[in-house]
């Protein structure tokens, strides 16, 4: 038998873990009937979005754009000063004036906070489109938490992936040293 190489690993763990997450995102969008789902970490700093599914070139999405907290709707729904779910973003008091819904011409949104299981903030699973939505209600937004835990478990299955990755190439240093 060929000896493992641990690269060949790592790749098919990262291409598992991709698809995964993809899929989840497909579900989402599919699910909640709207053009665009993302996967967003909040960082001290910013908004970064980690994956995107459906039309996010539409919406000036990509995968490792930034954008500052305080443009950012899921930011405003973590800190409880937007709701989960806006049917008519522009006719909110609050995310109706924010720059990002002319820029990206948002009409509805749905967003989740993305916990890991100690309870850390990660981000947020979102979705989106360019007209309103008036058929969203509560139930896609606690369909949208249950995908928001399966998204955080397969993110926290990837740290430890990493961890152990990590792990064993200092043991393999030490043993070569």
């Amino acid at each position: 038998m060929p000896p493992i190489d641990v690269s060949d690993l790592a790749e098919l763990a990262a291409d598992r873990s991709q698809s995964t997450i993809a899929g989840l995102l497909r579900a989402a969008r599919g699910q909640l009937g709207l053009e665009v789902a993302l996967l967003a970490e909040l960082t001290r700093e910013a908004q970064v979005y980690r994956a995107v599914d459906g039309d996010g070139a539409s919406f000036g999405l990509s995968v490792d754009h930034a954008i500052a907290l305080e443009e950012s709707y899921c930011h405003q729904v973590v800190n409880g000063r937007l709701p989960n779910v806006m049917r008519d973003v522009r006719s909110h008091p609050i995310a109706g004036g924010m720059a990002i819904t002319a820029s990206s011409a948002v009409g509805a949104y749905v967003s989740v906070p993305i916990h890991l299981s100690d309870g850390r903030l990660w981000g947020t699973l979102c979705a989106g489109s360019h007209g309103d939505a008036p058929w969203l209600r509560e139930r896609d937004v606690e369909f949208l938490h249950v995908l928001a835990r399966l998204i955080g478990d397969e993110l926290e299955r990837e740290e430890l992936e990493a961890r152990v990755r990590s792990l064993a190439a200092r043991l393999a240093e030490l043993q070569a040293a």
